[in-house]
């Protein structure tokens, strides 16, 4: 679920049965498999114990993560979360990206936004990971709800599929702050603003100690070389020690990007093209390319909004500072 380095399991097709200690146990494709709600019951209440010799639990990834000190993705508050837990049968169970099947259910557990994803269909947990969670057959709990109860009537989602990304957000802010120092009608950026108190870089903390500042290069081109043009949205995030260094590092984080657009290509028959919408991330970089051809834009206008958590998986900000401002449009014959 959450550690940097993670493989990916896309099929459970495969069943590898490992020495368990009861029948109705086994672990598919590195996920434990609990053959019904009362031996899980059993499990999770210590009432019965399996030896995992192999089995590579969240717990154990927890464990190994925090004595490396960084490689983290996780927020201070999802890090709380988590810990919370630590030392509990559960991080046992939960396999290292925080998923269980209990019966013919694959469950995950994010504790990022405190929901609990299911589904029917074993083989979304590449999607799922991803925050993919279109499937018509997962459905979504709170970590409040009694989910094996609510299963066992067959409950329909306690949670909006529509809130499910955004732990801070996952709409455009009308009332963010507008960028518009050193911008020109094909590009702006905030570079202006690297040292701004509200957009510019942020002071935080890593995982491992020690104080860092975080930075966020924003920008929106539309960049024009004769026989190829593109109009884009891009958001950098990286890091540097509070110590003088020069040197910054790209550093994963959750990353959003909304924007709203209109263009009119030079193409024979072209028409008016339009979109406002949304993207998000968790890396270091995120990127929206609207148009690219060999052919300029007749006129055209973007507006772009970008949010981003300082720190991501190698610190966080302790005042739970973050950034979210809207860059000045640039336009073509508007």
């Amino acid at each position: 679920m959450i550690w940097e380095g993670i493989s990916c399991t896309t099929s459970f097709d495969e069943e590898i049965p490992l020495e368990l200690a009861s029948s109705e146990v086994e672990v598919i494709q590195g996920t434990l498999k609990v053959n019904s709600f009362d031996k899980y019951e059993d499990l999770i209440t210590g009432k019965e114990k399996l030896s995992f010799r192999d089995f590579n639990s969240f717990q154990k990834g927890l464990d190994e993560l925090k004595q490396s000190g960084d490689n983290l993705r996780i927020s201070q508050e999802e890090y709380n979360e988590i810990t919370a837990w630590e030392g509990s049968t559960l991080l046992e169970l939960l396999d290292q990206d925080g998923f269980i099947i209990l019966e013919d259910y694959l469950i995950y557990l994010n504790f990022n936004n405190r929901t609990a994803v299911v589904s029917t269909d074993l083989n979304l947990k590449d999607e799922i990971l991803a925050g993919d969670i279109s499937s018509e057959s997962i459905r979504l709990f709170k970590f409040e709800d009694d989910v094996i109860g609510l299963l066992e009537i067959n409950s329909p989602s306690t949670v909006e599929k529509a809130s499910y990304n955004a732990r801070i957000l996952n709409s455009f802010n009308p009332s963010a702050a507008t960028v518009s120092a050193g911008c020109r009608w094909d590009k702006c950026d905030n570079s202006q603003y690297f040292n701004d108190p509200f957009n510019g870089d942020i002071l935080g903390i890593a995982y491992s100690g020690g104080s860092f500042r975080y930075r966020l290069d924003a920008k929106h081109v539309y960049d024009a070389a004769a026989i190829s043009f593109r109009l884009f949205s891009k958001a950098k995030h990286m890091r540097k020690p509070e110590d003088g260094s020069v040197v910054w590092t790209a550093t994963s984080t959750t990353l959003y990007l909304f924007w709203d657009y209109e263009f009119l290509s030079k193409k024979s028959g072209s028409t008016l093209q339009k979109s406002m919408s949304q993207s998000n991330t968790l890396n270091n970089e995120l990127e929206a390319t609207f148009y690219s051809s060999s052919r300029g834009l007749e006129k055209f206008y973007l507006r772009s909004q970008f949010y981003g958590e300082p720190g991501g998986i190698h610190g966080y900000s302790p005042s739970g500072a973050f950034w979210q401002f809207n860059l000045q449009q640039i336009d073509k014959g508007y």
